[in-house]
């Protein structure tokens, strides 16, 4: 018989902040908070800038020729207290290489994106984002 537990906040017993999730298999643990996304961006650059959806996402600033900038609304703990991930999705049909990179060192309050096609800061239309870390 299936269960549903329905509540509006989760606290640990030892640590308010830490709930430990038992892993498949029955042998290990995972910490909840740390395995939650912190915050992800969909994002078009080509034409007017915008943001198609995000988590965790205050502002995006157009810097030109492939180069944009997010902020977060809740600020990471440390700049060395997260990591990133992205990809462009779109592609044009004639074999380029796509990429998105970090163009800035981390900060704890957002972070700075350059897409390329061909080594060429080029504005695309689909670039997606997620961080994973500790909050502030």
């Amino acid at each position: 018989m299936a269960s549903l537990l329905k509540v509006d906040a989760l606290t640990g017993v030892t640590t308010a902040g830490s709930i430990s999730v038992t892993g498949e298999g029955g042998s290990t643990t995972t910490n909840l908070q740390q395995g939650l996304a912190k915050a992800w961006v969909h994002t078009d650059m080509v034409g007017t800038a915008a943001i198609l959806d995000s988590f965790n996402i205050g502002s995006l600033t157009d810097s030109g020729g492939g180069t944009f900038a997010h902020t977060f609304v809740s600020d990471m703990s440390g700049a060395d207290k997260y990591s990133m991930a992205g990809i462009t999705g779109a592609t044009d049909g004639n074999g380029n290489d796509h990429c998105l990179f970090s163009r800035a060192a981390p900060a704890t309050t957002g972070m700075s994106i350059i897409v390329t096609v061909n080594n060429s800061a080029t504005d695309r239309p689909d670039n997606f984002i997620v961080v994973h870390g500790d909050l502030a």
